[in-house]
């Protein structure tokens, strides 16, 4: 059924020339700033192209992706969207989008509800999960211990200046010493290929 204001309209006639109105564009993203800007474009009923620029800061996790609010401009008119939710399929992003009115320049409110998709074919570590919303890998502590600088022995605790920290030598074996480190707890073994002392555990 077809209803115009609540009002069954089945029997009206209606005619006029009806379209679909589509965007098709570009989205760059900054990691670090969590900020993504949009470039897009449609023809007109004439069929001349209008441009549209746009921007919005956004969140993630690793299959949702969230823009605070989507400005949209032509250079003449700005639209701001709602906050927009999207889910992740592979590497494609696709939810709902809501203006208030998308079309300033009539006395009602129009094209106030969308569909949006974003396909991202970055995926710098061959994850599967694209770069726009793959979680940044927390940096490991360092596996090796550097012992340079002065050091002040109370054996079988040394304290390394460079390290600001004691360090205490174990008798692992005839000659061969094992180093715990006081500041990060764990064991270090000297590596003679590499000539470090590497963590142990």
């Amino acid at each position: 059924m077809i209803s115009l204001n609540g009002t069954d309209a089945t029997s009206l006639g209606i005619s006029g020339q009806w379209y679909t109105s589509s965007w098709n564009g570009t989205v760059e993203y900054d990691e670090a700033s969590q900020r993504l800007s949009i470039r897009g474009t449609q023809p007109s009923n004439d069929g001349t192209p209008i441009n549209v620029t746009g921007q919005s800061d956004y969140d993630y996790s690793q299959n949702k992706l969230e823009l605070k609010s989507l400005s949209v401009s032509t250079g003449i008119d700005t639209v701001y969207s709602r906050t927009i939710f999207l889910d992740r399929n592979s590497n494609t992003y696709t939810g709902e989008m809501s203006f208030e009115d998308g079309d300033p320049d009539t006395p009602w409110s129009d094209y106030s509800q969308w569909k949006i998709l974003i396909t991202d074919f970055n995926d710098q570590d061959s994850n599967g999960i694209p770069d726009l919303t793959d979680t940044i890998a927390t940096p490991q502590m360092p596996n090796t211990l550097s012992t340079d600088g002065w050091n002040w022995s109370q054996w079988p605790w040394v304290y390394n200046n460079s390290l600001n920290n004691w360090l205490f030598y174990y008798p692992a074996s005839a000659g061969v010493y094992s180093v715990y480190n006081n500041q990060d707890g764990k064991w270090y073994s000297w590596s003679s290929l590499s000539k470090t002392w590497v963590s142990s555990n």
